[in-house]
């Protein structure tokens, strides 16, 4: 009895509509019964909280909305916070009390302390009277006054009497003494005063005459040569004063390397220098080390044989040896430290440290300096020939002779200047001649320059120039 028209596509749509009429039917029973569950738990919640809002004293009516209910918790919780408040303004209130009760229990036992003070001054000053303590009380702070005024006089006597005297000798003194006798003292101190301005007017006459007379002396030709004489001294005192201090400064490094010598750091470093040593000497001397005699350090030398000698029992040329093996094995200390710092390399400069070693060691010297040169810059002044030749031969060294000294300018015959210094002494006019020179800051060094370049003089565009251009200039210009 199924029509005809109705297909299977038609038939699948309707069974659709079906299963979606069911789907929404259980969805709204769904939702009825979660309506019907949040009802039940509203209407505890509701029960619950008038519960509690009227035994806080909130009255809600009978019949009331969700949102009256909600105002009333809203006003509970308005009085929680003031109550909390209050209850914190309480506690502040109370510690507050504490504190008070504290101070009044420890102003109670000051009071007590005053009195039993009060008590025993009454009783060594044999009154029980508060007025009779009032009046103590006054002649103290007068007595204080009293002292004041004593220690303040005694100030203004330590300003009038003479540096280093003694105030209470002086007081003693003059205690003895009546009013008179002050007098007396005063006008005697004052006489002796005018003897020594009187005394000065007489110094300061005969000091301006000595000047008077010291400048007639600088004026005269025997002043000029004293003063000749005397700034010669003064420079050769000068001189000898900077060798002294070079000298001095000297010895305290050394005394200063000594006393580390013998420390963790210092043993490598000796170590080092032994081995140079051994170098050096071509295994004659092997080893160096720090010994300690009576509190002071000093360096000792090891021979092969085993033999120790202080470098002052050694020959020139050996010493010499020891102080550059010590100077090489701290050149190549140092210069490793600073590559480890990431610090650039210094240059090692040496003035004719070579002149007392012979050929063997001096070869032996040369390839030691080379072998250090690999990763800095090794300088070797020389004037021996067989020196330079000597590192000439060596791998990637590089030799540089500078030009001999120029000769002296006015040389005069050799054979005069011998027989003028033999003669006897002769006349001023016949003195052997000297150079005058005038001081290289009293020359325009500009102008020397340009001078120099048109003789065809090399120099510097900066810096000093040489005395001997300086001068040349002056005679020139003369």
């Amino acid at each position: 009895g199924l029509d005809g028209a109705v297909t299977v596509t038609v038939w699948r749509t309707r069974a659709d509509i079906l299963r979606h009429i069911d789907d929404v039917d259980t969805k709204r029973n769904e939702r009825s019964r979660k309506e019907a569950e949040a009802r039940t738990q509203w209407a505890g919640y509701e029960a619950e909280a008038r519960s509690h809002l009227a035994g806080l004293g909130v009255e809600i009516p009978s019949i009331a909305s969700p949102s009256l209910i909600e105002n009333g918790v809203l006003r509970l919780q308005k009085r929680l916070v003031a109550s909390r408040t209050a209850r914190t303004s309480r506690t502040g209130l109370l510690l507050r009390i504490d504190e008070l009760k504290e101070e009044v229990a420890q102003a109670g036992r000051e009071i007590a302390d005053a009195g039993s003070v009060r008590t025993r001054l009454g009783q060594s000053h044999a009154t029980d009277s508060a007025r009779e303590l009032d009046v103590l009380a006054l002649r103290a702070r007068e007595a204080q006054g009293h002292f004041d005024a004593e220690q303040e006089s005694l100030g203004h006597l330590r300003a009038a009497v003479d540096p280093g005297s003694d105030c209470e000798d002086v007081v003693v003194r003059l205690g003895s003494d009546d009013e008179v006798a002050v007098d007396s003292r005063l006008a005697e101190a004052m006489q002796n005063d005018e003897h020594v301005d009187e005394d000065e007017a007489s110094v300061l006459e005969l000091l301006t005459a000595a000047r008077i007379s010291l400048k007639d002396m600088e004026g005269s030709g025997g002043a000029s040569e004293a003063q000749a004489a005397l700034a010669s001294q003064q420079a050769r005192v000068a001189h000898l004063t900077e060798q002294w201090a070079t000298l001095a400064l000297q010895q305290h490094l050394l005394d200063r390397t000594l006393d580390t010598y013998g420390s963790q750091d210092s043993c490598s470093l000796l170590r080092r220098a032994g081995e140079i040593l051994d170098r050096l000497t071509v295994g004659r001397w092997v080893a160096l080390s720090a010994n300690e005699d009576q509190g002071k350090k000093t360096l000792v030398v090891l021979r092969r044989d085993g033999e120790t000698l202080e470098p002052s029992g050694l020959s020139e040329g050996t010493a010499d040896q020891v102080f550059l093996a010590l100077r090489l094995a701290a050149v190549a200390e140092q210069h490793a430290d600073r590559l480890s710092r990431g610090e650039p390399a210094l240059p090692f400069v040496l003035d004719d440290a070579l002149i007392a070693f012979d050929d063997s060691r001096t070869n032996e010297a040369l390839q030691l300096l080379h072998e250090l040169a690999e990763d800095l810059q090794v300088v070797v002044f020389t004037h021996h020939e067989h020196v330079a030749s000597a590192a000439a031969s060596l791998d990637g060294a590089v030799v540089s002779r500078m030009e001999p000294p120029e000769a002296v300018s006015g040389a005069l015959d050799a054979e005069e200047l011998r027989d003028r210094v033999q003669r006897p002494s002769q006349t001023q006019s016949a003195s052997l001649p000297t150079a005058t020179r005038r001081p290289t800051s009293d020359v325009d060094l500009t102008a020397v320059r340009a001078w120099a370049r048109d003789q065809g003089i090399a120099v510097a565009e900066r810096g000093r120039i040489a005395q001997d251009v300086v001068d040349k200039y002056v005679r020139a210009t003369q």
